[in-house]
């Protein structure tokens, strides 16, 4: 039986053009493709022994990103006669809370994979702390969504969209990805790493950046209610999850082809490569047999700025190692 409320037609109508079978088909395969990455990376990290909270959150991404591929589908292969209002309000929000989910979970990984790579100071304490204020963010974001089609609110969000809303959701996501992009850029700035590597790693968190265009291009078409609304979201969806997993896969595309670990040269941690002892971050040190160095020299710590503290052996190249990951045993704290 069809629907005799004009504007849920309309909604109808508009669904049906922008759902069509080979934006779905696509999108879906594009999301799949998406989350292998992250299988790939937690399966890199599990044979590592370097699982940590940074791929917890890619996993949230991406579990929640199917979960929205599903409702999709669903929304696409509605029967003839359409959802019950019920069935139809519980793809609607589900769609809004998992799209800032996938968001926000992807930037919360990000922010983990640099809190990871850095040695216990200054600059890991300012990551640790704007990560407790991105979780703020989030959960605004995620609130605000409730209010979506403004006050009082809808069992069946519908347009127009509250634009209060919009601007705010626009001014986190702006904030959150400027703080990604620029914070990252300025401990690089201060590290001394080979040109390779941190070429590397500019171009992956300057991957970050676009996450910002596509915040604002979603944004804008929720306050214009565009006919690229869905093309959006899911660009929106698709950047952020391939964004938080672009670090650790690089890292290991970069070390299968070059023998060369970026980890160990991210962080900081003084080692006595003579003795064998490996001194951790937490100050608890760890033995290991002598033969896995070819070389031994006497590390020394050199400061390079106010917040940064890099060693250097014998050659005047950076001593990092992973400020997280034990040799030997291989945990993380």
């Amino acid at each position: 039986m069809k629907s005799s409320d004009p504007s849920k037609d309309e909604l109808e109508k508009k669904l049906a053009q922008a759902l069509s079978v080979p934006f779905v088909v696509s999108f879906g395969v594009a999301h799949t493709l998406a989350c292998l990455t992250t299988i790939a990376r937690l399966i890199h990290r599990y044979r590592r022994r370097q699982l940590w909270w940074d791929d917890l959150f890619a996993l949230v991404a991406s579990v929640a990103s199917l979960f929205l591929v599903c409702t999709t589908v669903a929304a696409k292969a509605a029967p003839k006669g359409g959802y019950s209002i019920q069935v139809q309000a519980l793809l609607f929000w589900c769609g809004f809370f998992l799209t800032t989910t996938v968001v926000w979970s992807s930037r919360l990984s990000i922010l983990s994979t640099v809190i990871y790579f850095l040695p216990p100071g200054r600059n890991r304490l300012i990551t640790v702390y704007s990560f407790a204020i991105l979780c703020v963010g989030y959960l605004t974001a995620l609130v605000s969504k409730i209010f979506y089609s403004g006050i009082p609110v809808r069992l069946l969000p519908q347009p127009p969209f509250c634009k209060e809303v919009a601007i705010l959701n626009i001014v986190l996501d702006t904030i959150a990805t400027v703080w990604l992009v620029g914070w990252p850029a300025y401990i690089l700035a201060r590290m001394k790493l080979r040109k390779p590597v941190r070429r590397l790693f500019t171009v992956c968190f300057s991957c970050t950046a676009c996450l910002a265009a596509m915040d604002i291009f979603h944004g804008v078409n929720v306050m214009t209610h565009s006919r690229h609304l869905f093309l959006s979201s899911h660009l929106e969806l698709l950047f952020s999850v391939l964004v938080a997993n672009i670090v650790v896969v690089a890292a290991y595309v970069y070390r299968t082809f070059n023998g060369i670990s970026i980890e160990s040269e991210e962080s900081g941690e003084p080692s006595d490569h003579s003795t064998g002892t490996k001194v951790h971050a937490h100050g608890a040190a760890t033995q290991y047999p002598t033969d896995r160095r070819a070389t031994s020299y006497e590390a020394t710590s050199s400061s390079i700025g106010p917040f940064t503290t890099i060693y250097t052996g014998e050659t005047g190249g950076p001593d990092f190692e992973p400020a997280h990951t034990v040799v030997g045993s291989s945990s993380r704290s």
